[in-house]
């Protein structure tokens, strides 16, 4: 477990921004004994995304007692995906706080402990931001673990968590294809054409006006 290799699980107000910007010498411990100040925060270099994920969408029942959303696809890569690192705990933040945890598994994979993807509706309930604001939230994956030298290092990835009420309209449209003329162009003209300067697109014209016209009647 963490606790045994020294540095337990902080709470939440200990991993917010600015905790993870600053340097820490020493570690201090809160009323019920978990680190709020750990070594892995002494340099910068221990903390690294590393790897990637999917945003995800949730709805809030006509109540607000639960938020069903789509799956939590977030996968670790490099050192944090090795399999010594398989079974660790991997803490989920929204909007900053720790709500819930995943366990890191095979190829990097995160899942919860019951081994799906798919958060409790009534757990997301009770996450009262959730609840009250409608719109994007942050979502971040932290894993902590040692080195083959005895650093520590925080690995994380980070996301969007977009909450819609029960009564939104959605638009829902393929892009490559659709948008634009072709598969392959529009691939080749989104990955290249920004970073090139083209400024000559791929999609078909009047596409623009065609999903603000969708988007004036919903």
């Amino acid at each position: 477990s963490r606790a045994s290799q020294g540095f337990p699980r902080p709470s939440s107000a200990a991993i917010a921004a600015p905790a993870i910007q600053h340097s820490v010498s020493n570690g201090t411990m809160d009323s019920v004994g978990r680190r709020t100040r750990a070594p892995y925060f002494d340099d910068l270099a221990t903390t690294k995304a590393s790897g990637y994920a999917t945003d995800v969408i949730a709805v809030r029942s006509k109540d607000d007692a639960k938020v069903f959303a789509t799956d939590f696809n977030a996968r670790f890569t490099g050192r944090a995906a090795r399999a010594s690192s398989r079974g660790g705990t991997v803490d989920v933040l929204i909007d900053g706080e720790i709500h819930f945890t995943m366990v890191l598994g095979e190829s990097g994979v995160c899942r919860f402990r019951e081994g799906g993807l798919q958060a409790d509706p009534a757990m997301l309930g009770s996450v009262k931001g959730l609840r009250e604001i409608i719109g994007p939230h942050s979502l971040r994956f932290e894993y902590r673990y040692t080195s083959s030298n005895n650093d520590y290092r925080l690995a994380f990835i980070e996301s969007f968590f977009w909450v819609w009420d029960s009564s939104d309209n959605v638009i829902v449209s393929d892009v490559d294809g659709t948008i634009t003329r072709s598969d392959v162009g529009g691939m080749i003209n989104g990955v290249l054409g920004a970073r090139m300067g083209w400024k000559k697109g791929h999609a078909h014209p009047g596409v623009c006006q065609l999903y603000n016209e969708l988007l004036n009647r919903t």
